[in-house]
């Protein structure tokens, strides 16, 4: 029997975020998450307890079975730790200082991810930064 995929949850009003998630998508290779908009997740999430909509658009969420909520870089970390590529950095979170500052990082770019995405010119098809760099590459081969 097949096991159920951990649920991320994620704001999709904001550039950023989606970007990231496509990031997070590619870097699944075990497919143990399913990744989900917050405005979808009241009909997908049936039976998992849901933070408050308030919560939910303001970090990145990792909600699984037995009640298991995250929030920020505590969900970070819980992401990293199963994905082969991430594990080293998501390892690193567990010293004594720096999930404290992890979670500061997170909360700044979360208060300002909308004017992030602008600055980054980050839409539908993910952020002019990643878009450049893939130039670049292309370009420089």
């Amino acid at each position: 029997m097949r096991r159920p995929r951990t649920i991320v949850s994620f704001d999709d009003t904001c550039g950023l975020c989606r970007s990231s998630v496509v990031w997070l998508r590619r870097l699944d290779w075990l497919r143990r998450f399913q990744f989900l908009p917050i405005t979808d997740l009241p009909g997908a999430a049936a039976g998992i307890s849901l933070p408050a909509p308030e919560q939910l658009e303001r970090a990145l969420h990792v909600l699984g079975a037995g009640g298991l909520v995250l929030s920020g870089a505590r969900a970070l970390r819980f992401i990293g730790l199963r994905m082969p590529l991430l594990t080293l950095p998501a390892m690193l979170l567990f010293l004594p200082f720096a999930l404290r500052w992890a979670e500061r990082g997170y909360g700044w770019v979360s208060t300002r991810r909308h004017a992030l995405s602008e600055r980054l010119r980050c839409g539908s098809a993910g952020c002019r930064a990643q878009a450049s760099i893939k130039a670049s590459r292309n370009t420089s081969g």
